[in-house]
């Protein structure tokens, strides 16, 4: 059994694939899951502040499958500069003209479209894009993949709330993804503002999948 739901779900329905890309891979727990699940799969790990990227490839050393890029993606390539607070998840890309009075960190950023042309990739099993709000940016980098439902299953990090300022909102993604003719396969880990008592979903993993995967398939036009 996966420690992650939706892996767990996947391998009860037999589902295997030889490609995973883990986009915000921090410090690698979810690319060496990936790696038990697929075993036969490449595992594209991407993270982009330093400190984290070094605990990433140092927990990942082990396992040859997870290859660990030291990259950001996004909408194009470039330089993003990030806001950075040690080795913490919420480590994130300011918007251009915006100021933090912390740390900060120029990173290297390209597309996933470039880097799976780059790299000889056609198809991805399962991509994972954990961003602190930019899920939406990295999806479009892969948009030459979405329109060609080169992608099998996306899960991005989503707001539920209103009052959520950081996540992209469900309905946005579903608008993008439903409109090349993917499903949501399911709503996971959904997450309160607050850890105790009674409180309102605030995000949560969104997971869609590949029109012709889905049940009832998705008809195809023409």
């Amino acid at each position: 059994m996966a420690h992650n739901a939706v892996l767990d779900l996947l391998m009860r329905g037999g589902y295997r694939t030889d490609c995973v890309f883990d986009v915000g891979a921090s410090s690698g727990l979810t690319a060496r899951e990936f790696a038990h699940v697929f075993p036969d799969a490449a595992i594209h790990a991407f993270e982009p502040v330093k400190l984290t990227f070094d605990m990433l490839r140092k927990a990942c050393a082990a396992q040859p499958a997870i290859r660990c890029n030291r990259l950001a993606l996004g909408r194009t390539p470039g330089e993003v500069t990030m806001a950075v607070a040690g080795a913490s998840t919420g480590n994130r890309v300011l918007l251009p003209g915006t100021f933090t009075k912390g740390e900060t960190e120029v990173v290297e950023q390209t597309t996933g479209d470039i880097y799976c042309q780059q790299n000889g990739i056609e198809r991805i099993g399962f991509l994972k894009i954990d961003t602190e709000g930019r899920d939406l940016d990295v999806l479009i980098g892969f948009s030459a993949m979405v329109q060609a439902q080169r992608i099998d299953f996306v899960q991005m990090e989503c707001g539920l709330s209103p009052e959520n300022l950081l996540h992209v909102p469900l309905t946005t993604m579903q608008a993008v993804l439903f409109a090349f003719g993917y499903r949501m396969y399911g709503l996971f880990d959904l997450m309160p503002r607050k850890r105790s008592g009674l409180a309102a979903a605030f995000y949560g993993n969104a997971v869609y999948v590949r029109p012709d995967l889905a049940w009832p398939p998705v008809p195809q036009p023409g």
